[in-house]
């Protein structure tokens, strides 16, 4: 994949090259090419993977610089609110509300359960 060409006509290319291309560093360099990505679903996922991969203290400058990169980034702003959800139930789950635990998406509540010990979170979600 490392020599698949981003201006390539297929979307799926180019994603999986954008894909490649994302380590702990780059997210930054990846977003400033998505700037010239024609496809702003390609933009909006590959910007959803740089979210997931990001610390916590990251994603609200990853979401604040997607504005330059996606015609909407109402979607990005949903996931890393997500992802701060989930990182209060896997991170420090005894302050978290498990209301707002059933009341979320099933992707949440997903990644809550493949993530957390707590025993208290398990037995809500089991409800």
């Amino acid at each position: 994949m490392p020599d698949a060409d981003v201006h390539d006509d297929d979307e799926h290319v180019r994603y999986q090259a954008y894909i490649h291309a994302l380590d702990d560093n780059t997210w930054k360099l990846v977003s400033e090419l998505l700037h010239e990505e024609p496809d702003q679903s390609v933009a909006t996922a590959v910007m959803v993977q740089i979210l997931e991969r990001a610390d916590a203290s990251e994603r609200r400058s990853i979401v604040d610089s997607s504005h330059d990169t996606v015609a909407d980034s109402s979607y990005l702003e949903r996931r890393a609110n997500e992802l701060d959800l989930v990182d209060q139930f896997t991170v420090e789950p005894v302050g978290a509300e498990l209301r707002d635990l059933s009341q979320s998406t099933l992707w949440v509540q997903r990644r809550v359960v493949e993530s957390t010990n707590s025993r208290k979170v398990l037995q809500a979600m089991a409800k």
